[in-house]
């Protein structure tokens, strides 16, 4: 017979099991998808994308998402709080508004600049086919005047940098729209982080 402890483990497994076998055969609708993030049934090839990159001192790097999220909220934005136990597929967006995807999070700059210099060669395709995507993991449209901070007087690249990254996944909202959440997001970017770099590298498709 089962021990109390080991019984209640097996059943919490069996649960979990269960949960994971619900994510991966019972079709999800379309508002618990981009509940989650996933907005690769929705977003189409060559909709409006954005490359947001500022440079952060050490400390600041840890805190980058939640500094985002007292002013996300200004602009409709929010973070996505539901995720999948099982999964399989592109980046998932870990903040959303009701029209925009956004992938939010810090890392080493010399990690941007070493994928930066890797893919240039690359950027031109990206750019041909919309292919946002690849410019996410690439970082291939990182304008190479951006991730600075001023310290001390003088401007150097930052220890980190913070990424706000937008994509469009509604067909029917236009570029100029698009444009203007980025310039709104961009300019609560550089309030919220003074003395450093602040830039974009904005992509538009022809709707307008």
């Amino acid at each position: 017979m089962l021990g109390p402890m080991r019984a209640f483990f097996l059943m919490l497994l069996m649960l979990a099991l269960v949960g994971v076998a619900c994510d991966q055969r019972t079709p999800l609708s379309p508002k618990d998808k981009l509940a989650r993030g996933d907005i690769y049934s929705f977003q189409n090839q060559g909709a409006p994308f954005c490359f947001i990159y500022i440079g952060l001192n050490t400390n600041e790097a840890s805190h980058f998402t939640a500094a985002f999220t007292n002013f996300a909220a200004n602009f409709g934005i929010h973070k996505v709080t539901q995720y999948y136990r099982a999964y399989s597929g592109g980046p998932l967006a870990n903040y959303m508004s009701d029209h925009v995807a956004f992938f939010v999070f810090s890392i080493p700059t010399t990690y941007v600049v070493d994928r930066y210099n890797s893919h240039t060669s690359s950027r031109e395709q990206f750019l041909e086919s919309g292919d946002w995507k690849s410019g996410l993991s690439t970082h291939c449209f990182w304008p190479t005047n951006a991730s600075r901070i001023t310290k001390d007087g003088h401007d150097e690249l930052a220890p980190n940098t913070g990424c706000i990254f937008m994509v469009s996944y509604d067909n029917q909202y236009s570029s100029n729209a698009f444009k203007s959440l980025e310039r709104s997001v961009e300019a609560a970017a550089q309030t919220n982080w003074p003395n450093r770099a602040v830039e974009a590298f904005i992509y538009e498709n022809n709707k307008q």
